[in-house]
């Protein structure tokens, strides 16, 4: 490997780095047990290295699923359990107070709880949602 792809490998990790929200020496594990940069990248650098940024990220992040290897950090997996959890609550109050679903997410994230989901505050992220739903209306009335 020369100066030229050394300095490709490197952009490439840092496009990663951004797109998986990991560090770069993490992106490199990944690639490194997918075996992307001696087996992909640098075999194929005088093509790759003319396609645009969003293409590779796009390219490399499958080709690194498609070899077995999780990228999702657990960032990504907090953030997707907050966002399903969420979707569970605005969902669940909508039933119970008879309510459009617009209506109830706007109550959900004009309450408190939702500010408290979003941080993590006192591990309440980790309670069931219609717990959550149902206190909510008992502890927040004024929104409603």
């Amino acid at each position: 490997m020369g100066n030229k792809e050394l300095t490709f490998v490197v952009f490439l990790l840092y496009q990663l780095s951004e797109a998986w929200h990991m560090i770069p020496s993490k992106v490199y594990e990944r690639l490194k047990e997918a075996d992307v940069i001696d087996g992909y990248i640098l075999p194929c650098y005088d093509t790759l290295h003319t396609l645009g940024a969003q293409y590779l990220v796009e390219d490399l992040t499958d080709l690194v699923q498609e070899r077995g290897v999780k990228i999702m950090s657990e960032y990504d997996m907090d953030i997707i359990y907050k966002q399903n959890l969420e979707q569970d609550i605005i969902v669940y109050l909508a039933q119970i107070k008879e309510i459009p679903i617009i209506d109830a997410m706007d109550i959900y994230y004009r309450s408190k709880l939702s500010q408290q989901i979003q941080k993590g505050e006192y591990g309440i992220e980790n309670l069931d949602y219609k717990y959550l739903t149902e206190d909510l209306i008992e502890n927040e009335p004024d929104l409603f």
